[in-house]
């Protein structure tokens, strides 16, 4: 459906904010250091209200699927891991909104196969295609979590 084409669109969109204007400079120089950023002059209440309002925003058009696709409401449990799953792709992307795509297209390939490898057979569950995003994001979090603890970083521990 129509939905795909929207998201794919709003990571577009989401990158030429982050890194064609200026409120997308001063969103990741507050992301990647608050304290000089704020010494800079940037308002991080500002910063923070823009950014949960589009965070919700861009939340909200998860629902657009399910009703554009399905029976034209919601029902009971409508979302079944979207937001576990949002976080895999966000991590396997590094947070770029074109990298999300990219992620996201794997991931949902592989939650589909394993939904069908479900029905097919008796040994590979659901859950199989969970114990692999688990291991994809441990995978991709290790070098990035090793990188600061060399650095020194506060949230090495």
């Amino acid at each position: 459906n129509i939905s795909i084409l929207l998201a794919v669109l709003m990571c577009f969109v989401m990158w030429v904010f982050l890194w064609k204007t200026k409120w997308g400079f001063e969103l990741r120089a507050l992301g990647a250091n608050p304290e000089a950023a704020e010494r800079a002059g940037i308002s991080k209440k500002y910063y923070q209200i823009l950014t949960m309002s589009l965070a919700g925003a861009l939340a909200g058009l998860v629902a657009v699927s399910e009703i554009v696709a399905g029976p034209g409401n919601f029902r009971l449990g409508f979302s079944p891991d979207y937001g576990f799953m949002g976080i895999a792709v966000a991590i396997l992307a590094r947070n770029h909104p074109i990298g999300i795509i990219f992620s996201a297209f794997l991931l949902g390939a592989l939650h589909k196969g394993a939904s069908d490898l479900d029905l097919e057979t008796t040994t590979i569950t659901r859950d199989f295609s969970k114990i692999i995003q688990g291991l994809i994001v441990i995978c991709v979090a290790i070098p990035w979590i090793s990188s600061l603890k060399n650095k020194g970083g506060k949230n090495a521990s």
